[in-house]
């Protein structure tokens, strides 16, 4: 189960790249969700693994602390749109894969 979520995160994360390099900001509507993937994956990992692979939980802890961050201090201030709206949740979306891959090794 773990291997299937990390592909399809994998390719979320793919198609939502690929889709905010040709498209711009009309990416937006793939980029939903995926973000609706990662959250729901996020607190299935969170809970799931958070008792029993305690060397995965600070990766998981990580990944929380960047989306509250994210959604507290980068949506207030002012600054370029396309990096406010694509480049960050992309690169947040990446570490998400990178946590996925971990936890398929575990």
């Amino acid at each position: 189960m773990r291997q299937f979520i990390h592909y399809i995160n994998l390719a979320f994360v793919g198609i939502g790249a690929i889709s905010a390099i040709i498209y711009g900001e009309e990416a937006l509507v793939i980029y939903f969700y995926l973000a609706a993937f990662q959250f729901l994956t996020g607190f299935i990992i969170l809970a799931a693994n958070s008792l029993s692979y305690k060397n995965a939980l600070p990766e998981i802890l990580i990944y929380w602390a960047l989306v509250l961050l994210y959604f507290i201090v980068v949506i207030n201030v002012d600054i370029n749109k396309t990096l406010m709206l694509l480049i960050i949740p992309i690169l947040i979306a990446m570490y998400h894969c990178f946590m996925t891959f971990k936890l398929k090794k575990l």
